[in-house]
C-alpha cells in the first residue's frame, strides 16, 4: 500500500511533455504575429496620416496667404522683386526655393504678343520647392486661374462670367483730397449773378427772372482747378511725401442784348483754396450748369506726382426725374487738362452717363449712356482716344479715351488649386503618384 501511494505522489508532479511545448508556442505564435503585423501596419497609416496632415495644413496656409495678395505682388514674391512673405518664415526655412512657372504659363496660355519671354494674362503657375513643415519636406505646384470665369471660355467652368463683365475697380479715398460744391451755396452764387445782371448797367435781363432760363440769354461757366506742390514731410517711415494744394476759381460768361458780362468768383480774380492733401486722388463734385452753351472744367496740373482725377455730377434733388433727364441729354461739357504728359494723370468720371435714376430711364427705355455729353482736351487740343479716361467704377471709357491693357481680362475673381507632392517631383515634373494632396478655392482681386 505505500508504494501505490508513492507512485501518485511522482504523477502529480510531472512536467509537459515536448509536444505540449511545441503545441503551446505554436498557438501563441498563431495570436502574435497578426497582433504585430496590426501594429507594423497601424504605425505605418499613421505616419502616412501625418505626412497627409502636414501637407493638407501646407496646402491650407498657402492658400490663405494667396488670398491676402493681388496677382502682380505674387508675381513679384515669387520673382524675388518683393520680399516673399506670402508663407511664414518658418514654413519656408532653410533651402526652400520658390518661382513662378512661366514656361508652363505660356504653354498654357500661349505667349505675350509684346513679349514672347512672357505668357497672356490669365493663368499663373507657382512653385514651391523642399517647402518644409514640421519634420516633412514638399514640393508645391500652385494654379491661380481667372479664365474660368470669362464668357466663351472652353471648357466653361462656371456661370457667373465676373472676368468679362463690368465690375467695379474702386480705390480708397484720400481725405482732404477734393472739393465738393455746396447745392446751398451754389444757389446763392447764382442769386448774386442773377442781380448782377439784372442791373441796367450790366445786361438788364427782366426784374422777374427767377434763373438764367431767359429767351436772349447765352451763358457759359469755367470750373478752373490750379494743383500744384506746397511742400514735404516725412511719414512715419521715414519717406518724403510730397503734398499737392489745390485752388478753385469760377468764371461766368453771358451774353444779351448785343451785350456781354463777366462774373467772376473770388471777385479779385484769386483762387478759393481747398487745401492740400497727401494723396494721388483729386475730387471734384460738382452741380452741372444745366442751360450752358458749355460748362468746362480745367485743371491746371503744376504738381510733380501723377493724379487721378476725379469729376462726379452731382443730382439736383430739387429736379424731377424727367426735367434731370432732360437737362441730362441737353448738357454739353468740356473737360480740359493743362499738363504737357499724359501719363501724368488718368481721369475718372461720370460725364457722359445719364444720373437720372435708373428706375426712370427703365419706364421709358432711355439710354444710360449720353454721347456727345463731353468733349476732351488736353492744352487746349481735343483729344479723342488718347487719353486715360475711366467711368467711376473703374472701368475703361473706350467711347473716349485709349485702349488699354485692362481692356482685356479685368481678372476679378481666380480659382486657386494647390497640389502638394513628394519631396523631389518639382523636378521630375509633379508625376500624378507622388501627389499628396490637391487642396482648392477661389480669390478675388
Amino acid at each position: 500500500m505505500k508504494q501505490k501511494v508513492k507512485v501518485q505522489q511522482l504523477n502529480k508532479n510531472a512536467g509537459f511533455s515536448l509536444l505540449e511545448l511545441l503545441i503551446a508556442v505554436t498557438i501563441l505564435a498563431i495570436i502574435t504575429i497578426p497582433m504585430l503585423h496590426m501594429f507594423v501596419t497601424s504605425a505605418r497609416i499613421n505616419g502616412k496620416s501625418r505626412i497627409t496632415l502636414r501637407a493638407t495644413v501646407l496646402a491650407q496656409d498657402i492658400v490663405e496667404g494667396l488670398k491676402a495678395y493681388h496677382i502682380d505682388e505674387i508675381q513679384d514674391q515669387f520673382n524675388g522683386v518683393e520680399d516673399f512673405e506670402m508663407l511664414n518664415t518658418s514654413v519656408i526655412a532653410g533651402d526652400c526655393t520658390y518661382k513662378e512657372d512661366v514656361k508652363r504659363e505660356i504653354d498654357e496660355n500661349g505667349p505675350d504678343p509684346d513679349d514672347s519671354s512672357k505668357a497672356k494674362p490669365g493663368k499663373y503657375y507657382f512653385v514651391l520647392k523642399n517647402a518644409k513643415l514640421e519634420n516633412s519636406r514638399f514640393d508645391v505646384l500652385i494654379s491661380v486661374d481667372a479664365t474660368g470665369y470669362v464668357e466663351g471660355t472652353t471648357p466653361t467652368k462656371h456661370n457667373s462670367f465676373l472676368n468679362t463683365s463690368d465690375v467695379a475697380k474702386v480705390t480708397s479715398t484720400e481725405k482732404n483730397s477734393g472739393y465738393t460744391q455746396k447745392k446751398q451755396w451754389i444757389d446763392s452764387m447764382h442769386e448774386e449773378i442773377l442781380k448782377e445782371i439784372q442791373d441796367p448797367n450790366n445786361l438788364g435781363i427782366p426784374k422777374t427772372a427767377q434763373d438764367f432760363n431767359i429767351v436772349g440769354l447765352s451763358y457759359k461757366r469755367t470750373i478752373n482747378i490750379k494743383l500744384y506742390d506746397d511742400g514735404t514731410f516725412t511719414d512715419d517711415e521715414g519717406n518724403t511725401i510730397t503734398k499737392t494744394n489745390a485752388t478753385i476759381y469760377y468764371m461766368y460768361e453771358f451774353s444779351y442784348g448785343g451785350k456781354s458780362y463777366t462774373y467772376s468768383y473770388p471777385s479779385a480774380g484769386d483762387p478759393n483754396p481747398c487745401g492740400n492733401f497727401e494723396g494721388n486722388n483729386f475730387y471734384l463734385f460738382y452741380y452741372p450748369l444745366y442751360g450752358a452753351e458749355s460748362d468746362k472744367i480745367v485743371f491746371e496740373c503744376k504738381q510733380s506726382k501723377a493724379l487721378n482725377l476725379y469729376i462726379a455730377k452731382q443730382v439736383d434733388e430739387t429736379m424731377s426725374d424727367s426735367e434731370l433727364n432732360a437737362a441730362e441729354n441737353a448738357y454739353k461739357a468740356v473737360v480740359n487738362i493743362e499738363d504737357p504728359s499724359k501719363d501724368h494723370f488718368t481721369i475718372r468720371t461720370n460725364l457722359g452717363t445719364n444720373i437720372v435714376n435708373d428706375t426712370f430711364l427703365e419706364s421709358i427705355h432711355g439710354n444710360a449712356k449720353v454721347p456727345g455729353q463731353v468733349t476732351y482736351q488736353q492744352n487746349g487740343a481735343t483729344m479723342v482716344n488718347k487719353l486715360d479716361i475711366f467711368d467711376l467704377g473703374g472701368i475703361r471709357d473706350k467711347e473716349h479715351g485709349a485702349d488699354g491693357d485692362n481692356d482685356a481680362i479685368t481678372e476679378f475673381i481666380y480659382d486657386i488649386i494647390v497640389e502638394v507632392y513628394e519631396q523631389g517631383a518639382a523636378d521630375t515634373g509633379f508625376p500624378a503618384d507622388m501627389r499628396k494632396v490637391t487642396f482648392d478655392g477661389t480669390k478675388n482681386h
